[in-house]
């Protein structure tokens, strides 16, 4: 499914979108983009979004890790190949926290069940389905296979739409495996979280 960068821009809550000219003149760009997001306590608090175009798909992915690429680190990455869009997460410290914070509950609880040695944590590398590469915050799944089949997606911010979105593109992509996706939602001005679960059904619960 082909997916404009206006339409992105508004699912994403994008803050700033660039185009991609070199690697350096990205990072000279994301650095003056965050430059006011550090002095301000309330931009600290929000995860913080942008759209590049451009992106070339030998900067992502396996094939960028021969690549001095400094431009996709302390992030979530979301790209379109075939359009050159790459959607590009930078979470904030409640986001971080609470990813912590449920890894290590799902490590005690498997420990409880005794099943350290049948399921594993595979934690958020980039996975490569059908027309797009994702990264998830978390992800766990069987030890005997190499693939996740539950994965953890967190957002900080004002909008539900982007997280049932991205759900939805692990449950219904033809190349993913998951079978469920639990995400979170933090409303920092509210002081409230949500959590709810998509299963492979497409059914959504709380």
């Amino acid at each position: 499914m082909a997916e404009s960068v206006a339409d992105l821009e508004i699912l994403y809550n994008v803050d700033a979108t660039f185009e991609y000219t070199s690697c350096r003149g990205l990072v000279r760009a994301l650095r003056a983009f965050c430059e006011p997001i550090f002095l301000d306590r309330t931009s600290l608090m929000l995860d913080h979004t942008v759209l590049i175009t451009r992106f070339p798909p030998q900067m992502f992915g396996p094939e960028s890790e021969d690549v001095d690429n400094p431009v996709l680190r302390n992030g979530k990455a979301l790209y379109f190949p075939d359009s050159q869009i790459l959607i590009f997460t930078m979470p904030s410290c409640p986001h971080e926290r609470l990813v912590r914070v449920i890894g290590h509950v799902w490590r005690e609880k498997i420990s409880r069940m005794n099943c350290v040695e049948e399921l594993a944590d595979i934690g958020g590398p980039t996975a490569r389905l059908q027309n797009l590469m994702k990264e998830p915050d978390g992800s766990w799944g069987p030890a005997a296979v190499d693939y996740p089949t539950c994965v953890l997606e967190v957002e900080v911010s004002e909008s539900f739409r982007q997280l049932d979105h991205d759900a939805h593109r692990w449950i219904e992509n033809e190349l993913s495996r998951v079978t469920q996706v639990v995400i979170v939602k933090i409303y920092p001005c509210r002081h409230e979280i949500i959590f709810a679960i998509w299963r492979k059904t497409a059914s959504r619960r709380a």
